[in-house]
């Protein structure tokens, strides 16, 4: 007896108009039941939408196939299992890999089969365009709203909705205005701490940085309203798993004085100027220049330490290390500081290293070495059989369509065989004298300057380096020692 899955699924808006899980399921049982297989457990999705793959039950579901729990899955029709015919069909071959198939009872193709393919092709297609007319006539409306100055989203923290318009909550007002008054003084981080014993919009006790950023920045607080619609595209992950990542912005909507604003402009303009100049000049700093991440640990708790900028007040950006445990006491190093110190203790270890010994007791491998001679016969080869191949053409042994197809077959041959002997060459290491190496190491420094990638150089020397902050709390910034574990 075949054993399947169960697979039901309405979206929010479906369950307003009346959609039924009970239907279908009762639906689906029937089906299995006639045809005699057995349910290994049924999989029903309540408000979720079917252009998402971040559905609860559908990734229990593909777990449990991973598991070969059962021999099928049942579902309706299509658009109960997906709104995006991609999606389907990464489903579908990732399914069929297990031995899995997938029968919609009303829309009974065989997949077998090339008209089978064809009409279920054709069928995913049309779940698609529907749910992305949908959404296009959704989206419309709710830019005609905003044009209109009615609100069709969810009101921001300190607003209501009430009759399509913002009405002001005082009691969230109220905290609204602090934080615009703490932005002047402090960054987002303090903010947090501030609003300890605040319940966050989400409900949650602890306010989020980004809550707070976006919170600024939003023109809800003078009495604007806006609309602002993404796009995004979709980047595939494990055969069919999904991210989406935001691509572009349509252009935005504002219009002014809709409702009753909370903060006044000219506050609101002043944070926006602030935000701009703590953006550090709108670039995000790449984490490279800190050469420890993911290897510098705080010696008093052993979490992580982590990448920490900060803007002095007389404007200068300061770099240090700090302990990710926020429990922790712990460690704030100057980036700098931590960086020689630990030079210092390589400098110390390479003077105790007989260099000379080393590299007289060096032996290419041999293996790196039969293969480069192997590539280089091959190569010699190639060459050869396209002198052979010139010659045939002068003669007019061969047409021009055998000449070209040969031709081209053997200079792709001969363009992998030059990127295999390049990535042999790469895997050989170069041989050196024991004086050049010397010369190099005498300053250390200058050598670690001008390496590329030192963060990838530091994390094949050291295993872990274990910052111990100095016994003064005052003293935070002051460094005691530090204990390195080379990787062996």
């Amino acid at each position: 007896m075949l054993t399947c899955a169960i697979y039901a699924r309405v979206s929010s808006r479906e369950q307003l108009e009346g959609y039924s899980i009970d239907t279908q399921l009762e639906l689906l049982r029937k089906y299995a039941k006639e045809h005699k297989y057995s349910i290994y457990d049924e999989y029903v999705e309540r408000g979720k939408s079917g252009t998402s793959l971040n559905r609860p039950e559908l990734i229990r579901l593909v777990k449990d196939a991973d598991n070969k729990a059962f021999d099928m899955v049942l579902s309706l029709r299509i658009d109960r299992l997906f709104r995006n015919n991609l999606d389907r069909r990464k489903l579908e071959e990732k399914l069929k890999k297990k031995s899995i198939t997938v029968v919609y009872i009303h829309e009974p193709d065989d997949p077998k089969t090339a008209s089978g393919k064809l009409s279920r092709g054709i069928k995913g297609e049309f779940a698609e365009y529907f749910s992305n007319w949908l959404s296009e006539n959704v989206a419309r409306g709710k830019r005609k709203r905003a044009e209109l100055g009615l609100c069709s989203s969810n009101p921001p923290y300190g607003y209501r909705l009430n009759k399509g318009k913002y009405e002001v909550v005082e009691s969230e007002a109220e905290v609204v205005r602090r934080i615009f008054d703490l932005y002047r003084t402090m960054g987002i981080r303090p903010i947090v701490d501030e609003l300890k014993g605040i319940k966050s919009p989400s409900g949650n006790e602890q306010w989020g940085q980004t809550t707070i950023r976006r919170l600024v920045s939003n023109p809800a607080y003078v009495g604007d309203s806006y609309y602002r619609r993404w796009k995004f595209e979709r980047v595939y992950v494990d055969d069919w798993m999904k991210k989406t990542r935001i691509t572009e912005q349509e252009p935005e909507l504002i219009v002014s004085n809709t409702h009753e604003a909370i903060i006044d402009r000219k506050t609101f303009e002043e944070t926006q100027k602030i935000m701009e100049t703590r953006r550090f000049n709108g670039v995000r700093k790449p984490l490279s220049e800190f050469w420890l991440l993911g290897i510098a640990y705080c010696a008093h708790c052993n979490d992580r330490m982590i990448a920490n900028r900060r803007r002095r007040p007389e404007g200068l950006i300061e770099k240090a290390y700090r302990c990710r445990n926020k429990a922790c006491e712990g460690n704030y190093i100057n980036m700098g500081k931590l960086h020689e110190s630990v030079i210092g203790e390589l400098d110390k270890r390479l003077k105790n290293v007989d260099f000379k010994e080393e590299i007289k007791r060096y032996k290419p491998p041999r293996k790196i070495i039969a293969k480069h001679g192997r590539v280089k016969k091959e190569i010699e080869k190639n060459l050869q059989s396209q002198d052979k191949l010139f010659k045939l053409h002068y003669k007019k042994a061969i047409t021009i369509e055998q000449f070209r197809k040969q031709n081209n077959n053997l200079l792709d041959e001969l363009k992998g065989l030059n990127k295999l002997l390049e990535e042999v060459q790469q895997g050989e290491p170069p041989r050196v004298s024991s004086e050049e190496v010397m010369q190099r190491l005498r300053n250390l420094r200058t050598l670690i300057e001008k390496a590329e990638h030192k963060r990838d150089l530091f994390s094949q020397i050291f295993d872990k380096v274990f910052v111990h902050r100095s016994p003064q709390r005052f003293k935070k910034n002051i460094m005691r020692k530090i204990v390195v574990k080379y990787i062996k």
